[in-house]
């Protein structure tokens, strides 16, 4: 069976516009934290995002907690890893 092609995303000319708004969230233990919310959709390719965030996508909803981050890879694929110790 042939593999797919995927299709790519583009890369960030400028500030990448994913973000969308921000509000405060509830992050146990730490408490409310002010979060950015991102589209999904407007991610682009090695696009780093980090917490506290939520990235509303059309089949998930990605939660990053204070002390992580996501970095967008050129299929719209998302590896999360703390930057930080956790609680």
């Amino acid at each position: 069976m042939d593999r797919p092609k995927l299709a790519a995303l583009e890369r960030a000319r400028g500030l990448p516009q994913s973000l969308i708004a921000r509000r405060k969230c509830f992050f146990a233990p730490q408490g409310y934290a002010d979060t950015e919310i991102h589209a999904g959709d407007r991610v682009v390719a090695d696009q780093m995002i980090s917490g506290p965030a939520i990235i509303q996508r059309a089949g998930d909803t990605v939660v990053l907690p204070p002390g992580t981050r996501a970095d967008a890879d050129h299929h719209g694929g998302l590896t999360i890893t703390w930057t930080e110790a956790r609680l």
